[in-house]
């Protein structure tokens, strides 16, 4: 397997920083050439599993992924072997917030409903009609007959 690196630490907006943060969202990728070799690739995420914040997605948070602009110093204190140990670099920051879902779960209402009125059946059409002509009512049978006597009438006429 070939492992190949990929650094974008000098684009002016990196896509590393959020694929690493919803890393679990990601789909795997497609193999496209079935019958070759396989050309699919994987992503892999070396020490970078504390960066996934994609529970946070997945619980229906509002993640807020940014950077700080130009390098700057560490945003805390750094000592080794009591050496303090000045750093810079690119900050990062990831967010969760809760977000108030109220229009997909609305608390159940204790009123009742309007009574609804019904239309009543709708208006019979012969078209449609595919049982038993016995169990219509004389006028529906006049209408179904009646269409039914044009339906013959019609290749008779297309031939003159």
């Amino acid at each position: 397997m070939n492992v190949l690196g990929y650094d974008d630490s000098g684009r002016e907006v990196p896509k590393s920083f959020p694929m690493m943060s919803l890393f679990q969202r990601l789909p795997p990728m497609k193999n496209f050439n079935l019958r070759q070799a396989p050309d699919r690739s994987e992503l892999l995420r070396r020490a970078g599993r504390y960066l996934d914040v994609s529970n946070e997605v997945a619980a229906g948070r509002l993640v807020v992924l940014a950077e700080a602009d130009g390098e700057t110093q560490l945003p805390f204190d750094l000592e080794v072997e009591g050496e303090k140990i000045a750093g810079h670099g690119r900050l990062l920051y990831q967010c969760a917030l809760e977000l108030e879902h109220l229009g997909v779960t609305a608390m159940p209402t204790t009123e009742p409903l309007p009574e609804q009125k019904s239309l009543g059946p709708p208006p019979f059409d012969p078209a449609t009609f595919h049982g038993n002509p016995g169990q219509l009512t004389p006028q529906e049978r006049e209408q179904y007959y009646r269409y039914l006597q044009q339906q013959r009438a019609l290749p008779q006429q297309r031939r003159r």
